[in-house]
C-alpha cells in the first residue's frame, strides 16, 4: 500500500512487535495507527491468556519505538481481568505507562466468559488460584460491570487518552435474572 500511495486510514492490531521492523514502511503511509493488545503489565499474566504472544513488556516497549518515530498508537487492553476492580491502582498503573509510552487512545474489553473460555481458565484458577474464582464469577454481574467502568472513567479522567467508543467493550448480554 505504500508503494501505490495509499492514502486512506490503516490500524493494525497486533500482539507482536516484529511490527517495528517496518518502522520506514509506516512511516511512508499517509495514515496509519499500530496498536497492540495489553492484558496487563505482568509478562506472567499476559502470557497465561495469550499462550503464544509476546510477552506484554516487549509489546509496551514496540509501542514506545513506534511512537518515538512518529507513528501514531493505541493500546487495546482486554480483556480486562477482575483485578482491576479490587485494585484500582493497576488500570492507573497501567494507563500511566501507556501515556509514558505514547499511546494516544485506549480501548477497553471486558472479560469474555463465554463457555469455552470460562471453563479454561477456572480449571487454571481451580490449580494455581482457587480464590480467585468468585473475583471471576462476578464478572458476569451487572454490579462488577458498573463498579469496573466506574473504576475506568475515573482513571481516564483528566488523561490526554481517548477511549475507543467512548465505552467498554462487551461481548454479551448479562445473563437474565429469574
Amino acid at each position: 500500500m505504500a508503494g501505490f500511495g495509499y492514502e486512506g486510514k490503516i490500524a493494525i492490531q497486533t500482539k507482536s512487535p516484529l511490527v517495528t521492523r517496518d518502522i520506514d514502511v509506516l512511516k511512508k503511509l499517509k495514515d496509519v495507527t499500530v496498536g497492540f493488545t495489553v492484558t496487563s503489565l505482568d509478562d506472567q499474566v499476559s502470557h497465561f491468556l495469550e499462550v503464544h504472544a509476546p510477552p506484554v513488556s516487549s509489546r509496551i516497549n514496540a509501542l514506545a519505538i513506534l511512537h518515538k518515530h512518529g507513528i501514531s498508537t493505541y493500546a487495546f487492553i482486554g480483556p480486562i481481568l477482575p483485578h482491576f476492580t479490587n485494585h484500582e491502582d493497576k488500570i492507573k498503573e497501567l494507563l500511566d505507562k501507556l501515556q509514558e509510552v505514547g499511546v494516544a487512545e485506549v480501548w477497553f474489553e471486558h472479560i469474555n466468559l463465554s463457555p469455552k473460555i470460562k471453563e479454561r481458565l477456572f480449571d487454571y484458577l481451580k490449580k494455581e488460584a482457587p480464590e480467585l474464582i468468585p473475583e471471576f464469577e462476578s464478572a458476569n454481574t451487572k454490579e462488577y460491570r458498573e463498579k469496573l467502568e466506574i473504576i475506568i472513567y475515573k482513571a481516564m479522567s483528566g488523561r490526554n487518552l481517548k477511549m475507543g467508543l467512548g465505552k467498554v467493550i462487551h461481548h454479551r448480554e448479562l445473563p437474565k435474572k429469574k
